[in-house]
């Protein structure tokens, strides 16, 4: 490791191997960004969905499309991001996705023509696709020993997303009427600009994403890799599981007879949970390993999910 490099990790890790003042901002700018380009960017179209269609006069298969176009976004670019975080290195990854969000989110607030809100729903797909990945590895390079805790702390800021969509969305609705939805958009633009100054002057690459990138991959035999495979099989069932029900669950509220206000407390309510769950989950992954931890994860959505089907009308889910 170059002298440079040493002192630097020096300066994120304490002598006793804890996290000095600097790692501590390092995790809260990708925090986040985890907040602006996974909640406010794929999330929150949930909450913004029933006023902005009521407000532009969408069918709900123009409002799905966005939503597909957004996710669509993401799967063209993940593998892109992938190999462009690879060569570049993860900062400059995240710092391109951040301002593809700051950029979609500035048009959403502005725009009202269908195909032009389908691109900047696509943009917010590939800001999320250039972000997400590349900042959890970067924070996981920073950090070996404690990744899962580091990782789990800057996933709150989901919860912390949530949060705040589930309580500023219906507000806006109701103070500023059918243009509450545009100042959501606007508002979160302005945390993306907020996400990309703070990424700027506080992400850093690690010392080991410099040297892997020198190195030659065999890219064939990673696409083979049985572990490679079945994670990402997973994180699909995941992006079935979770971030479907997240999206359309608030639009499922309110059609279920619920107040814009009430279920916005619920996804609230939700958010807290997960701001507390996601670092408690990390440490734990850390002590007694990650396939254990993420048995008991998936194992407890399961049975989550299961009641839902049994009970209530129709068993909606």
């Amino acid at each position: 490791m170059a002298p440079e490099q040493a002192g630097t990790r020096s300066a994120i890790m304490n002598s006793n191997d804890g996290i000095s003042r600097r790692g501590w901002a390092m995790i809260a700018a990708g925090a986040l960004v985890i907040m602006v380009v996974v909640v406010f960017a794929r999330l929150a179209y949930g909450f913004i969905l029933p006023f902005m269609r009521a407000a532009l006069g969408l069918s709900y298969q123009q409002a799905g499309t966005l939503g597909t176009a957004s996710a669509l976004g993401y799967l063209v670019l993940i593998m892109v991001a992938g190999m462009a975080a690879a060569r570049w290195g993860g900062r400059a990854a995240v710092l391109c996705g951040v301002a593809m969000t700051a950029a979609g989110f500035s048009g959403l607030a502005l725009a009202s023509d269908y195909r032009v809100l389908i691109g900047l729903m696509a943009l917010l797909g590939f800001g999320t696709a250039f972000s997400y990945t590349p900042v959890i590895s970067l924070l996981a390079g920073w950090f070996p020993q404690r990744r899962g805790a580091v990782i789990g702390i800057a996933n709150s800021g989901v919860g912390l997303g949530l949060l705040i969509t589930g309580a500023l969305v219906p507000y806006l609705n109701t103070a500023l009427g059918e243009n509450g939805w545009r100042m959501a958009w606007a508002l979160f633009a302005a945390t993306a600009l907020m996400a990309l100054t703070a990424a700027f002057f506080l992400l850093r690459n690690p010392a080991s994403a410099s040297a892997a990138g020198k190195q030659q991959v065999d890219k064939a035999r990673v696409f083979r890799d049985r572990h490679v495979i079945t994670v990402g099989l997973l994180y699909g069932v995941v992006g079935i599981t979770y971030i479907v029900q997240a999206v359309f669950m608030y639009s499922f509220a309110l059609e279920a007879g619920l107040s814009a206000l009430t279920a916005g407390k619920l996804a609230a309510a939700s958010g807290i949970l997960s701001i507390f769950a996601s670092p408690c989950w990390g440490w734990l992954s850390d002590r007694y390993g990650r396939p254990a931890v993420l048995r008991i994860c998936v194992s407890l959505t399961l049975v989550q999910r299961h009641p839902r089907r049994l009970h209530g009308n129709g068993g909606a889910a």
